[in-house]
């Protein structure tokens, strides 16, 4: 047992110090291995790929820090990131503060971030996360060129400021799938 922690802890280390040296590198992401991941696998329909592609993370008004479902799915992905957002309101104290003004917008916004970045760096286990960029949500249809799109690799320190610069397409069309899609390139 001694021994296989030892291997876990020299892991660790190796997954940081790589990532330590990668930060802001870019990569390019294989858009038809992703979309066999996000549709292909699971025998998505081509309805069940307008209806994903369209979600994005938007906020009710009322409760102000709930998380807009519109379509049939994906329903999974919103479930995951909504109780990690109230556990950061929870966790910083600002959860029952009433409704949704100019300074709570702002403030979910903040959770969210924070919500994104936690899940994503349990995906990356200790190492880098692997951002998928894109200038348009038609990569989900296989609408784009390759050079429309873009991964980036981001250390820990820098992620929450990476995310916020994401922070429009993660909220418009196809977010929860460019989220999911980073997700998957980071495992």
């Amino acid at each position: 047992v001694a021994g296989q922690e030892e291997d876990r802890d020299e892991h660790q280390e190796k997954k940081r110090i790589i990532s330590s040296f990668v930060d802001g590198a870019t990569f390019q992401p294989d858009l038809q291995d992703l979309m066999a991941l996000l549709y292909v696998g699971g025998e998505a329909t081509e309805e069940d790929a307008r209806r994903w592609g369209a979600e994005g993370f938007t906020f009710y008004e009322q409760p102000w820090f709930g998380l807009k479902q519109r379509h049939g799915g994906p329903c999974g992905v919103l479930a995951v990131v909504q109780a990690q957002l109230i556990g950061e309101l929870q966790h910083s104290g600002q959860l029952l503060e009433g409704t949704a003004g100019e300074e709570q917008r702002a403030r979910r916004s903040q959770a969210l971030l924070r919500a994104l970045a936690s899940i994503l760096l349990r995906a990356a286990d200790g190492g880098a996360v692997r951002l998928l960029r894109c200038s348009s949500p038609a990569w989900l249809w296989g609408e784009v060129s390759s050079s429309d799109v873009q991964g980036v690799v981001v250390g820990a320190a820098s992620l929450l400021s990476a995310l916020a610069q994401q922070l429009p397409q993660l909220q418009g069309p196809g977010g929860c799938l460019l989220f999911v899609a980073s997700l998957l390139l980071t495992r």
